[in-house]
């Protein structure tokens, strides 16, 4: 994974759309909270599959619903591709 992108990041909106796959019209899963922290384990063009701290529930959520952590190596305004493509897979199961 993109080095920029990898880490731990949160939840910068009051309530994060999280998807079964990367896009809008991808089965909605959950929602996290604002301050929610996750980590990122995924990245495509727009969206990033994510592992909430909390609970270990995972799903997909557009880049602009997050923020790095304080301390984070992360950059909030990283783009491009981690090279993975496809869904989450056996991630979600």
């Amino acid at each position: 994974m993109n080095q920029e992108a990898s880490g731990r990041w949160r939840v910068a909106v009051a309530l994060a759309a999280v998807r079964s796959e990367p896009g809008e019209r991808s089965e909605l899963i959950s929602q996290w909270h604002l301050h929610q922290k996750v980590v990122v384990i995924e990245r495509q063009p727009g969206w990033w599959a994510c592992i909430a701290e909390r609970d270990g529930y995972q799903g997909w959520v557009s880049e602009g619903q997050l923020e790095p952590v304080a301390g984070n190596s992360g950059n909030s305004g990283a783009s491009g591709n981690s090279g993975n493509s496809g869904n989450m897979g056996n991630l979600l199961n």
